[in-house]
């Protein structure tokens, strides 16, 4: 797999929609090149072990992002900020642009698109139904784990392309991840303590039964980057843990100023 150093290293991004807006703007035009034009195919083991796998990934990676949008609005008309609605567009084209990708790999490989999956259908109804808060914490769950799954997926094969895919797509997610975290910080800096207990302890069951439902999916994949259950479920919660220790101290940070 291609490092991720072969990409533009983003500058410090400051928690806020104005950063985060010119991060994505700048985004566009320091892609790592995809090797379209390489003539490698598939063996038929190879397509036996990521199909079900990448297709389950591309359709998540394909949604419209409407009831996102229409949550965001509201919010941005709520704290009067005039560069929200316009990064979550763009966060939600990044994810567009990778089902996109996927979709052109998967075509020149005659692994067919699904139309349907049922973890697909039910993560999209709990979204459908969510606040932003809770959209942006299930989005947060599902590009963490993705941050583990993308590594093992682009060294299940050897092909040039989807190893650089995964390569963009593991970069991107990393930086997804920080935008999450970040605006998670600020849509819940108002909230009473018995409300963060509550949604904390929700998501700390959701966050633990999505990894264990992703391993159940995707452990051929998973295992070829070896991971079993018990690694794949700690490396999550590592995961999530590195990520709550980095907002802490830019948490403790910013009270300190």
């Amino acid at each position: 797999m291609i490092p991720v150093s072969a990409l533009s290293q983003p500058e410090t991004i400051a928690p806020n929609s104005s950063s985060w807006l010119k991060h994505f703007r700048k985004k566009c035009d320091r892609l790592l090149p995809i090797p379209w034009n390489d003539s490698y195919s598939l063996t038929d083991a190879e397509i036996r072990l990521i199909s079900h796998s990448i297709q389950t990934f591309q359709l998540g990676e394909s949604s419209e992002g409407n009831h996102l949008m229409r949550v965001s609005r509201q919010y941005a008309e709520q704290t009067g900020d005039p560069y929200w609605v316009e990064t979550v567009k763009l966060f939600i084209g990044e994810e567009q642009r990778h089902a996109r990708d996927l979709a052109r790999f998967m075509t020149a490989q005659q692994i067919p698109l699904a139309q349907k999956q049922w973890t697909d259908t039910w993560f999209r109804k709990l979204r459908r139904l969510a606040n932003l808060e809770m959209a942006f914490m299930m989005l947060f769950t599902a590009e963490l784990i993705a941050t583990l799954y993308y590594p093992a997926l682009g060294r299940a094969t050897r092909s040039p392309i989807l190893s650089a895919l995964c390569t963009q797509i593991v970069y991107d997610e990393t930086q997804h991840v920080c935008f999450q975290a970040e605006s998670l910080q600020r849509i819940r800096r108002t909230h009473p303590k018995w409300r963060l207990w509550a949604t904390d302890t929700l998501y700390w069951i959701f966050f633990r039964v999505t990894a264990i439902a992703v391993w159940l999916d995707h452990s051929p994949v998973l295992k070829t980057d070896g991971y079993s259950l018990p690694s794949f479920y700690q490396a999550a919660c590592n995961a999530l843990g590195r990520r709550q220790k980095a907002m802490g101290k830019r948490q403790e940070a910013k009270g300190d100023q």
